[in-house]
């Protein structure tokens, strides 16, 4: 137990019981939240408790088994002992945690709220402002919570109204193989957001086993770096306003305590509005690299009719997003860039000494008229003029 009093408090001071588990980023920032409003306060005596077993701080109970005075729950507890909280009268407050399970009260308990379908809209606004997908998917949890049904219904309720597609959700990726079949089964190029970062890291970790790029064959939104931030870094995640959250948890708690168990219970949600962006997105970075890709197939094949198709396949792309990449990265169209190569190609020939109807044929125009037409268009001259120039 961290008893936790910044300034020397009263003796007829509150004891208030914060339960949190300060590994976690998430909770730190929670709780720093839940430290600036306790600034204001010179009657609350704060201590924390960390429900896990394994820091031998399990109890959310005084040693004597009372209650104390006010509760922030940000973690749960034992069965026994957050049934026991629920059904006596000690005021508390719950931040994002479910409590479905627990006896419920009408009084003297309220509930602290990430906005879920602001979360989830988040994600989806940010894909389809920043990239062309071809398939959409959502990857919960796994740990029966709502607030992943919530932010699934929200991604895929953007997804099917803007982008017309519909959107693949797989709640538990525990299993490898079905959250294996389910990445293969998006088509490419995908954008997958997580409910949290433990879903997250296992799709980064299943995606390098299938050889999937993240970004490029898979774009990756998370919600919030929860652990100790290392593992994810990488991933670009819809962040929630967690302080705010603490200090809405405490200041409602005070309200509480001030009723004297008068208070109707309440749900308070916390809009979220801010994403950060990381390497999981970056297409820019991507596209650059596929751009080079498309230009080495081009040119190995500009002697002959260029198939865009194959070019696309060589990537790993479809035809339309190396099209729509290629576009965002030179500023021309693919078509284009390849018609002004192959007519450089076909100069330097002329300039070897090749005739007009050898330079044209080995450079892939199937006749001599077409590269008449080809100095016209993409060097805005003919070709006895570009021959005089020389």
């Amino acid at each position: 137990m961290v008893n936790y009093a910044p300034m020397e408090k009263p003796a007829a001071a509150k004891d208030i019981l914060a339960v949190y588990s300060l590994a976690y980023i998430s909770h730190r920032e929670h709780f720093s939240g839940v430290i600036d409003y306790l600034r204001r306060k010179n009657n609350w005596r704060l201590h924390v408790c960390d429900p896990d077993p394994a820091c031998g701080n399990g109890s959310l109970f005084r040693a004597d088994g009372s209650a104390y005075d006010g509760y922030i729950i940000s973690l749960a507890g034992a069965d026994g002992e957050m049934k026991r909280l629920a059904l006596g009268d000690a005021p508390v407050v719950f931040v994002n945690i479910d409590t479905r399970s627990l006896p419920q009260r009408t009084r003297n308990a309220s509930d602290v709220w990430l906005d879920n379908m602001d979360i989830g809209r988040i994600g989806a606004e940010y894909f389809l402002a920043h990239g062309e997908f071809a398939s959409f998917g959502f990857v919960g949890n796994g740990d029966g919570q709502f607030y992943n049904l919530e932010r699934a219904k929200a991604f895929g309720d953007v997804v099917r109204e803007r982008a017309r597609r519909p959107c693949a959700v797989l709640e538990d990726p525990a299993d490898a193989q079905t959250l294996a079949d389910f990445l293969s089964g998006l088509e490419q190029p995908a954008a997958v957001m997580c409910a949290g970062e433990p879903a997250a890291i296992r799709v980064q970790r299943a995606a390098s086993r299938l050889s999937l790029a993240i970004p490029g064959a898979i774009s990756l939104v998370s919600v919030d770096p929860v652990a100790s931030g290392l593992e994810g870094s990488d991933i670009t995640y819809v962040n929630p306003p967690f302080a705010a959250m603490g200090r809405a948890a405490a200041a409602e708690l005070d309200k509480l305590m001030a009723a004297r168990g008068r208070r109707q219970r309440r749900e308070i949600v916390i809009p979220v509005r801010d994403i950060v962006e990381r390497g999981s997105t970056r297409l820019d970075v991507v596209a650059r690299g596929d751009v080079e890709r498309a230009k080495r197939a081009v040119l190995a094949a500009l002697c002959q009719s260029v198939d865009f198709d194959l070019v696309a396949a060589k990537v790993g792309l479809s035809r339309r997003t190396l099209q729509k990449r290629f576009r965002s990265v030179t500023g021309e169209t693919l078509k284009s860039w390849t018609e002004r190569q192959r007519l450089a190609d076909a100069q330097a020939r002329l300039r070897d000494g090749a005739s007009f109807r050898d330079a044209a044929l080995s450079c892939g125009y199937g006749s001599a008229r077409a590269l008449t037409k080809a100095f016209r268009r993409f060097a805005n001259t003919s070709f006895r003029a570009w021959r005089t120039s020389l």
